[in-house]
């Protein structure tokens, strides 16, 4: 009957983990998020410049190999 408290405080450590680990996760997240954010606005600013210069300076590709 010992071992089955033993379970019960064993789940009763796990939900304490979980409450510890978010408060971890959102430092991680912010990271996370900036990266994604600037990878996607890169994308997007690297699409628009690019259709840009190649339509304004199409005669100039040393430019943008640049």
């Amino acid at each position: 009957m010992s071992k089955q408290k033993d379970v019960s405080k064993q789940k009763d450590s796990s939900s304490v983990k979980p409450a510890v680990a978010p408060s971890r996760k959102p430092d991680t997240r912010p990271n996370i998020s900036t990266a994604d954010d600037v990878n996607v606005d890169e994308d997007n600013a690297i699409e628009s410049p690019k259709e840009s210069l190649t339509a304004t300076k199409p005669a100039k590709p040393g430019k943008p190999g640049r």
